[in-house]
């Protein structure tokens, strides 16, 4: 359900057209950031590493797209984070 919304309102609102899943995840975790690990108090609460989302990006990918923009934000997640296709 998420990955049609997302779809979507990338096509439609944006006019972005991504064709892999992948890159669906990373914008769903880009607008929508509880499906990622939080800061404060949320960063401790358990995170389902079972959703399709987290299967897709994986421990690196949720780092990348989640925490350098808003953690822990250096030079080489920013640069994996900036060659990003969909970005």
């Amino acid at each position: 359900m998420w990955f049609d919304r997302v779809a979507k309102f990338l096509t439609e609102a944006l006019e972005i057209q991504v064709t892999y899943k992948k890159e669906l995840a990373i914008a769903i975790i880009l607008l929508y950031p509880a499906f990622g690990p939080s800061t404060g108090p949320e960063a401790k609460k358990h995170f389902n590493t079972q959703t399709e989302i987290s299967k897709l990006l994986g421990d690196d990918g949720m780092e990348v797209y989640k925490n350098s923009i808003t953690l822990n934000n250096n030079e080489g997640l920013r640069d994996l984070f900036f060659l990003t296709p969909v970005i």
